[in-house]
């Protein structure tokens, strides 16, 4: 491992809920005891290779496996202590294809027949809803957004239960207007939806990949504000909507204009392990308000696999990087149990 990718681990360590599953999920069982819920996902995209896209899914398998035997789980969205995050090139060999741009990365990207997406997801999908969680399908950059919001419609549109699996959509996206309104036109009746846990399930976030201006837009302030259309749009459509952001005005431009409109049932908040306002301001308020909170927390079983996410972590923080060691010494959540656990 070269010197830069070393020192990204170093300042992304506060990022990572565990250097393997069974520390990664003694440290999730710390965070959910503190009255917080968590998103599971695994450190590693972009398979190179079949034996690396295999091994994911089997670490799958296995990790979900452990879950259903530590963590209760209720019928509800909200009643969900851990859920499953899975990045499509994590579990899949993927290809990139067209004319390579000055970041190196082809135009469009194809899957390996080897290691189809679909039948992939699905497999992680039954193993979860045999233990009552839920999986999201995480959104890579927008070459993945069209393959990933088609095969969650064909997976959902078996008979299960529709909450289990759901999309991300980022609100950078240009395109992201136009599929919300399709995801919501999907649902034929929206008026049999009462029960949350019979609601289907989105992820709003702004989005982290450097995109095109031609596609996305540059402004984080337009994001912000598109996210919080998107989310309004979602719940009047009848979705469960699991509300992505660390930018304490619009959750409380949502919580005062929004929200109020709905159950608390029918949404969440969730953010990023490591990031410092929401660990120490954001979550503990919006918990002792009674509100559903969840962190999203990889665990790394592979030395390296880390780093391409580290780096946008990083780069999406700076200031953590250019403070120096006064920011990056602070406490973080899973550093603290980890130590906790070790002593």
């Amino acid at each position: 491992m070269g010197v830069i990718n070393k020192v990204v681990e170093v300042c992304g360590d506060r990022y990572v809920a565990g250097y393997s599953i069974p520390q990664g999920l003694d440290v999730i069982a710390r965070i959910v005891d503190e009255g917080y819920f968590v998103s599971l996902d695994f450190l590693g995209e972009n398979a190179t290779s079949l034996e690396t896209a295999d091994l994911s899914l089997e670490k799958y398998h296995d990790v979900i496996d452990l879950v259903g035997e530590r963590f209760e789980f209720g019928d509800f969205p909200n009643e969900v202590p851990v859920s499953i995050s899975v990045k499509p090139s994590s579990i899949c060999q993927v290809y990139e294809m067209g004319a390579f741009g000055h970041d190196g990365k082809g135009e469009t990207i194809a899957f390996s027949l080897d290691t189809p997406l679909e039948s992939r997801l699905r497999e992680i999908v039954h193993a979860t809803d045999q233990i009552g969680s839920v999986v999201t399908l995480d959104m890579e950059d927008h070459r993945y957004t069209d393959d990933s919001l088609n095969v969650v419609k064909s997976i959902l549109a078996e008979d299960m239960r529709p909450g289990v699996l759901g999309n991300v959509l980022q609100s950078r996206l240009d395109r992201t207007l136009g599929d919300v309104g399709s995801l919501v036109a999907d649902i034929t009746d929206p008026g049999s939806l009462i029960l949350p846990k019979g609601r289907p399930r989105a992820r709003v976030c702004i989005g982290i990949y450097n995109e095109d201006a031609n596609i996305a837009t540059q402004s984080k302030k337009v994001a912000k504000q598109r996210l919080m259309r998107h989310v309004e749009t979602l719940l009047k459509g009848g979705f469960y909507v699991e509300i992505a952001t660390h930018d304490k005005n619009v959750i409380k431009t949502l919580q005062e204009e929004v929200l109020p409109k709905y159950s608390a049932t029918q949404y969440e908040f969730q953010f990023l392990l490591g990031v410092p306002v929401a660990e120490h301001k954001l979550a503990p308020a919006l918990r002792d308000l009674g509100e559903t909170v969840r962190f999203y927390a990889p665990i790394q079983y592979q030395d390296g696999s880390g780093v391409l996410y580290m780096k946008r972590r990083l780069w999406e923080n700076k200031g953590m990087v250019l403070s120096g060691m006064t920011t990056l010494g602070r406490s973080s959540m899973a550093k603290e149990h980890r130590k906790k656990l070790a002593a």
